[in-house]
């Protein structure tokens, strides 16, 4: 992985000092992710739990709701840790609207694979407690967090547009509104290349193909490289998200002084996720809170 420079890359062991209860953690998975990954929930879930600490109302902000995994991990943290809190969720779907949220790397038994539901369906069904500390809603971020009115954010995770412009404008408006001591996360971040190895049939085919007819035209020829091509590897460059990378780069470039820039490494799981992917984690290192 290629890194900004001053980045620091640390396992997820590492930064996660309390996780949620494993019971309701691979409850939340199946229900609000269709047990594919998050890992990132137990980040945010550790980041809320060390806000006990601070000894403050605790605002937690989630951009790109979906069904509602980050959101509900945060306000899981908020309850277990008996914290004064709220969690702020942003989606472009209504919290009440219909809407198919199964997808194919889903596992078999996602409780949501019938067909359209709401959100708050599904939250009141499986999670009536943690709803109490949520509000849901709908808009674009980039317009809402023009006037924010609920206080200086301690947590903001970003997870809705992976467009360079608006994940910019989120950080440079998150800028303005955050804690002095406030992490912002960032999602689907790759920053760099991909280094995978494949074997390519078609140059092993190529190969063979050019080898056979070299030895009917020079029979006597010794070809000592004559398994060229065959189980060779050959690395490939990935890239994805460049959005999200590109703002991540051009917020840190600007605010360097007053923001920090860690990675942390997410585990593979496919073609979706690969090698790279990693959650970026930006502290504020100074500040005065809400700033103008």
């Amino acid at each position: 992985m290629l890194i900004p420079a001053g980045a620091r890359v640390t396992p997820l062991a590492l930064k996660v000092h309390q996780e949620p209860q494993a019971d309701w953690y691979e409850q939340a998975r199946l229900v609000l992710r269709g047990r594919d990954g998050g890992e990132h929930g137990k980040l945010l879930y550790s980041l809320i739990r060390e806000r006990q600490a601070y000894g403050r109302k605790v605002v937690a902000l989630d951009i790109g709701t979906a069904r509602g995994f980050s959101a509900i991990t945060m306000s899981r943290a908020l309850l277990d840790a008996d914290l004064d809190g709220h969690v702020y969720t942003m989606d472009v779907i209504d919290h009440d609207d219909a809407y198919d949220w199964h997808a194919a790397k889903h596992s078999s038994d996602d409780p949501l694979a019938d067909g359209p539901s709401p959100r708050s369906a599904i939250w009141k069904r499986w999670f009536p407690d943690e709803t109490t500390r949520i509000t849901s809603i709908n808009g674009r971020s980039t317009r809402l967090l023009r006037d924010w009115p609920h206080g200086r954010i301690d947590v903001a995770f970003l997870d809705g547009s992976h467009a360079y412009d608006d994940v910019k404008a989120e950080l440079d408006m998150l800028d303005a509104i955050m804690a002095d001591d406030g992490v912002i996360v960032l999602d689907d971040v790759h920053f760099g290349v991909v280094i995978g190895r494949v074997r390519s049939r078609a140059v092993s085919v190529l190969a063979w193909l050019v080898l056979g007819t070299l030895r009917k035209v020079i029979p006597k020829a010794q070809f000592h490289n004559a398994r060229l091509g065959v189980g060779a590897e050959y690395a490939i460059v990935e890239r994805r998200f460049t959005g999200i990378r590109k703002a991540v780069e051009q917020f840190i470039a600007e605010n360097g002084r007053d923001w920090s820039i860690e990675l942390v490494p997410m585990p593979r799981r496919g073609a979706y996720q690969t090698g790279d992917y990693a959650l970026a984690v930006l502290t504020r290192q100074r500040g005065d809170g809400m700033r103008t």
